[in-house]
């Protein structure tokens, strides 16, 4: 790719690309409205500061657009920020935000002039430019997200026939980071293939994929669904006969609108560790499909002795901020007293009881001397 062939093109031929990993994440298609797709890269990719950026020294032509030919226009490839920014300058009217207006006073006549035509460098293909846009976007200057990631890797991988290996060495990261997001997203796509789960059906606020990514590493959840080694590289990781699995997976992740599934996985610490231990008991994942509780289940799938002891210094700690807080917290109320005084009859009543086994228990017990107590 030959940086010195860019090429003035109109601003109003130049589209947004609907297939740029960054922008696959929110689901886009071909039919997607350009309307659409700039609300979105306005709202969500800090456009505001390439604003300022042009504003103060207009659009550096040195780092041209690349796009590729397709009918009537030019789909942008790699600069879909910028070429934002630059007909929010041109056409402040397309935006809904106010602050616009205030970034866009002091503006120059000439710099809107010299804005109406983009340097662009017209490439043949996208396979051409992966490993610039790879560069750049993966672990360079100008980073994208793990989803992102995943999305470039796979599109170069699967469409370009790229090995993961070469893929790991242009853009600076391990061959096993880059197999584990490969498998991540792998697992996304057989999802929506073999199962009900669609991405674009979540009740997750948005396809969280480091939940995915993260959780395919631990044991329970990969044993959970038969996965195959990720080194392995295969674009259906997940066994055929383990697809009720991996759609109950999916769902616990992401959710379901249409089949009214609510998503339980809320953050990756604790619930991933949880789920991935609850998913290493068969009474932890029947508690967990029946309830879709996520405490409850993992409770069910842990040894009694340790939710005992786990409970009773859950307790302790209870007690001992009550009883930080006596001197301020309690004017005599009544119903507070008979409070305080179902839990002492409840401590002790747990109290005489572990007592009376644990005496049970000993070798040199005399239960006389219970008597004295």
């Amino acid at each position: 790719m030959n940086f010195n062939q860019a090429q003035p093109i109109e601003v109003e031929k130049l589209h947004f690309d609907t297939q740029n990993p960054r922008l696959v994440e929110f689901n886009f298609t071909n039919k997607t409205p350009q309307a659409e797709i700039i609300e979105l890269l306005w709202e969500e990719m800090a456009i505001d500061e390439i604003i300022l950026s042009i504003k103060a020294s207009g659009f550096f032509q040195n780092e041209p657009l690349i796009a590729i030919a397709e009918d009537d226009h030019y789909v942008v490839i790699e600069g879909n920020r910028r070429l934002t920014a630059v007909k929010a300058v041109l056409h402040p009217s397309q935006f809904k935000d106010k602050k616009l207006d205030f970034l866009l006073k002091g503006v120059k006549p000439s710099i809107k002039d010299d804005l109406k035509t983009l340097p662009v460098i017209v490439v043949s293909s996208r396979k051409e430019a992966w490993r610039y846009i790879g560069f750049k976007h993966v672990n360079g200057p100008v980073k994208w997200g793990s989803y992102a990631k995943a999305e470039y890797i796979a599109q170069v991988h699967n469409d370009f026939g790229v090995e993961l290996s070469d893929i790991s060495s242009q853009i600076g990261d391990t061959h096993q980071t880059v197999q584990k997001m490969y498998q991540g997203l792998m697992v996304i796509q057989q999802a929506e293939k073999i199962t009900n789960f669609n991405r674009t059906d979540i009740t997750a606020p948005r396809l969280y994929f480091s939940h995915l990514y993260t959780g395919l590493q631990l044991e329970g959840i990969r044993d959970y669904l038969g996965l195959k080694d990720f080194d392995e590289e295969p674009q259906n990781p997940v066994p055929e006969n383990k697809s009720k699995e991996l759609e109950k997976l999916m769902f616990w992740l992401f959710g379901s609108k249409k089949l009214k599934e609510r998503h339980i996985i809320k953050s990756q610490n604790p619930d991933l560790k949880l789920l991935s231990e609850t998913l290493q008991s068969k009474e932890g994942i029947a508690v967990l499909e029946t309830s879709r509780d996520l405490t409850l289940a993992h409770e069910s799938s842990l040894d009694s002795t340790i939710v005992l002891y786990q409970s009773l210094i859950d307790a302790k700690l209870s007690l001992q901020k009550v009883q930080s807080q006596m001197t301020t917290g309690y004017n005599g109320e009544e119903d507070t007293f008979n409070l305080a005084k179902t839990v002492a009859e409840l401590s002790q009543d747990v109290y005489y009881a572990m007592r009376t086994k644990r005496n049970k228990n000993r070798s040199d017990f005399n239960p006389l001397s219970e008597l004295d107590s």
